[in-house]
């Protein structure tokens, strides 16, 4: 077998099956290359359709607490609202008691292909959770949750 034709199963990984980066790393390239086709072909991203989905569960919010949310940096959000904002999947208005604030909707249409695309996610999610037992994938959510709320 040459060198390029060796695949990770066939090298020696040391302690990086121990190290949870690594693990998270690989398990997320799993995820992207199940759903980011699809995402794609529907002429977004994952980090949008994020967006989309926060927005639509919590309407009536402000750039700053979207952006929270999302876990990305704010010029981040920027882009992610205003290609939604041009793709017509979200409004914004501003509300009377303060008009130096903006605040975001999802739209029917958004609404619409937010549940599309999360259904076409989570079949291609639901794929790489083959094998596992219902109770195994509520341990994993679980778990994946609480590493991603700890703070030091």
């Amino acid at each position: 077998m040459t060198r390029q034709e060796k695949t990770t199963t066939d090298m020696d990984l040391g302690e990086l099956p121990e190290i949870l980066g690594y693990l998270l790393r690989i398990a997320a390239r799993a995820s992207d290359r199940q759903v980011l086709p699809v995402l794609a072909a529907n002429d977004f991203t994952r980090a949008e359709l994020t967006t989309l989905m926060i927005i639509a569960y919590n309407p009536n919010h402000s750039l700053q607490e979207i952006t929270a949310a999302v876990g990305v940096e704010l010029p981040a959000t920027q882009r992610h609202v205003n290609s939604l904002r041009k793709k017509g999947y979200i409004i914004q208005s501003r509300p009377a008691h303060d008009k130096r604030i903006t605040h975001y909707q999802i739209t029917p249409s958004g609404l619409e292909k937010a549940e599309q695309l999360k259904a076409l996610a989570n079949e291609k999610d639901r794929k790489l959770m083959t094998g596992l037992s219902e109770a195994e994938k509520q341990e994993l959510f679980r778990l994946l949750r609480h590493v991603g709320t700890y703070t030091a």
